[in-house]
């Protein structure tokens, strides 16, 4: 039995970084960019009209399903 542990040890890959250089680039410059956009949508008119119809819709959807259940 210690014999076989051994030999699976033996035989592990080697642990290495999952993501190169190229992806982690990409991947915060995509974030960089939602960042941004959320920043500009912070300070925009629009997202307070984003803001505005999610609230009505959430009202809507629970008044819907009360209605529903009852």
């Amino acid at each position: 039995m210690g014999e076989a542990t051994e030999i699976r040890a033996a035989s592990a890959p080697v642990a290495r970084d999952p993501v190169g250089p190229r992806v982690l680039q990409s991947l915060r410059a995509g974030w960089r960019r939602t960042v941004h956009v959320m920043r500009w949508l912070d300070d925009h008119w629009i997202g307070d009209l984003i803001g505005v119809i999610a609230l009505f819709g959430c009202l809507y959807l629970f008044l819907l399903l009360t209605w529903v259940i009852s």
